[in-house]
């Protein structure tokens, strides 16, 4: 039998794979929060936003379901090296560069994002869950309370509910 690290080094990510993913950690989030466990509560809704937030950037490039998401990944950060050069990727984790990404990109192409609606990216994504997640909280013991995993709960509750609005 194949180790699980062969099996992943052959497999090719698709926009489908990071959809269930993203679907999956929310599930784990919401156990976790039942739970009590409210660092690894914000850690993996902070993986499920990451995820929404590269399938509606993917979904501006036109991904369908069986797309690798790689070629996607790359046009996100050669657009971005251009448009948006100061804006820290932070290893493809950042909420914020994928926001930035959705927000600029829509504006150049012409895509129908609201007022309304990148307001609520900005509030749900860039002032908040933003600054409630970061990749690097899988190693460091931060404290997060009931209320403060709930809210995160709510920011990222929104995010799955309209990530796929911001390529329409």
């Amino acid at each position: 039998m194949p180790s699980l690290r062969d099996q992943l080094d052959r497999w090719t990510e698709t926009f489908s794979d990071l959809s269930i993913s993203a679907e999956d950690r929310f599930s784990d989030a919401q156990d976790l929060f039942t739970s009590g466990r409210y660092r690894g509560t914000v850690y993996a809704l902070g993986l499920a936003s990451e995820m929404w937030l590269k399938l509606a950037s993917y979904r501006l490039f036109g991904a369908i379901a069986s797309d690798p998401v790689g070629p996607h990944a790359r046009s996100v950060r050669l657009f971005m090296d251009v448009h948006a050069p100061m804006t820290a990727r932070e290893s493809g984790h950042s909420l914020r560069y994928w926001a930035e990404f959705i927000v600029l990109f829509a504006a150049e192409h012409q895509k129908q994002l609201t007022r309304p609606k990148v307001g609520r990216l900005r509030h749900h994504v860039i002032n908040r869950l933003y600054l409630d997640w970061k990749i690097e909280l899988r190693y460091r013991p931060a404290l997060v309370s009931a209320e403060h995993a709930r809210r995160v709960l709510a920011d990222a509750t929104w995010l799955r509910s309209n990530w796929d609005t911001f390529a329409r």
